[in-house]
């Protein structure tokens, strides 16, 4: 898979090989040094660039459907869609996504919990570049586990784009910070009380709550691990993102 800039130069490529017996992937960057061809990938000082840059450049305005892994994003290419991918499932936040920065954005996970762990890794980079941002729903695509793009492709040989963009999506909506908002008085305020308990309720279904010695208060995202304090900038962009993933609203002035 060959990785370029936005004007089509190439930058390296990323080889991707798969044992047909045992099913074991062999995945490694190679750049080119002079004349020799090495493994490893180049430096980038912003963060690497994301795969198929020059079609994000070349088409600024098309909806942009990201998966995790080149081949899948080929696939879906392969369709007329404009598709991305910054790599495997932990490589979002090695990644330069100011190319796709207020664009809508479709997200095809894996069906697995790396899957979901990137999805919700790039969706939290996106909405804060102020993309609209959708999640597709494996499950109501009909994919088992560990099932992606690719294997949806397979199982339906004639589809097209307006196929794929017309499958079911976790959330439609555009976070609004005034979507919820009441028209006043004790119904206002019954309405925000309800949001703030809908708000708990989600942060303790995701999160295992805790203190520490100094009795500050962390949470850590039962998928990915991750720990925040709940007093950080960090915490309140993964409420906004996973909140916004789940419910189609924004948390921010609830």
């Amino acid at each position: 898979h060959a990785y370029t800039d936005d004007g089509g130069k190439l930058l390296y490529w990323r080889i991707r090989l798969k044992n047909r017996q045992t099913g074991e992937k062999w995945i490694r960057p190679m750049k080119r040094v002079g004349a020799r061809h090495v493994l490893g990938e180049p430096e980038f000082r912003d963060g690497k660039p994301l795969y198929r840059l020059h079609s994000l450049a070349l088409r600024p305005t098309d909806l942009v459907v990201v998966t995790e892994g080149e081949y899948k994003a080929d696939k879906l290419a392969a369709l007329g869609l404009t598709a991305t991918t910054s790599g495997g499932a932990d490589s979002a936040s090695n990644a330069d996504w100011a190319p796709v920065a207020g664009r809508e954005v479709l997200i095809w996970p894996d069906n697995d919990e790396a899957g979901q762990r990137y999805a919700l890794a790039v969706a939290e980079i996106l909405i804060n570049l102020k993309c609209k941002v959708r999640v597709l729903d494996v499950v109501a695509a009909g994919l088992g586990p560990k099932g992606d793009a690719a294997d949806w492709l397979a199982v339906h040989p004639d589809a097209a784009a307006a196929d794929v963009l017309g499958l079911a999506c976790m959330s439609d909506a555009t976070p609004s910070p005034g979507d919820d908002q009441g028209d006043g008085g004790d119904e206002e305020g019954d309405k925000r009380q309800s949001q703030a308990s809908t708000i708990v309720a989600f942060v303790e279904e995701r999160a295992i709550l805790f203190h520490n010695e100094n009795s500050e208060a962390f949470a850590q995202d039962k998928i990915t691990r991750e720990t925040r304090r709940l007093e950080s900038r960090q915490f309140r962009d993964w409420l906004v993102s996973n909140f916004y993933l789940k419910t189609g609203k924004s948390p921010r002035d609830q």
